[in-house]
């Protein structure tokens, strides 16, 4: 299953990928909602910074590792994961348009490993409409944040 939403940003390509790798808000905004995420890897963040996260969903407690696999300031990244049976990567491009615009450009592939994971999956592909538009809206409401100057996450 694929998603790809399409954003500008009236902020520096530099200012947007800064946001973007702020981590620590992320993991704090994860640790608010009730998901456990241990970082590791190399201190500043690049390829090889990984996350183990426990979180529940459907009733059962689940288990995440991703890695960043590719790191390019500023124009984006690559974040691998998997989960259960599920494996997936998140793209990031940013691509300067102006001064003070950036185009930004998220990619989700999600596939599965497994067949419990393919009924998982099936089951999403019902609601994949539901689901396109809640990340459309974690993009955008990104992009308004990082405009503003506040505290970027999702």
């Amino acid at each position: 299953m694929d998603f790809r939403i399409d954003e500008q940003v009236q902020a520096p390509v530099g200012v947007v990928f800064a946001a973007l790798t702020r981590f620590q808000r992320f993991e704090r905004d994860a640790a608010e909602h009730g998901i456990g995420v241990r970082r590791g890897g190399p201190a500043d963040p690049g390829v090889g910074t990984t996350w183990d996260a426990e979180f529940e969903a459907r009733g059962k407690l689940r288990q995440l590792q991703a890695r960043i696999t590719e790191f390019h300031p500023p124009q984006g990244l690559v974040i691998e994961g998997t989960v259960g049976g599920m494996a997936g990567t998140l793209r990031v491009v940013l691509s300067p348009l102006g001064p003070d615009l950036t185009g930004m450009q998220v990619e989700m592939t999600v596939a599965a490993r497994s067949l419990s994971a393919r009924m998982m999956l099936a089951s999403l592909a019902l609601a994949k409409g539901r689901v396109a538009k809640r990340l459309r809206k974690m993009v955008r409401k990104f992009a308004r944040r990082t405009e503003k100057g506040q505290p970027a996450y999702a």
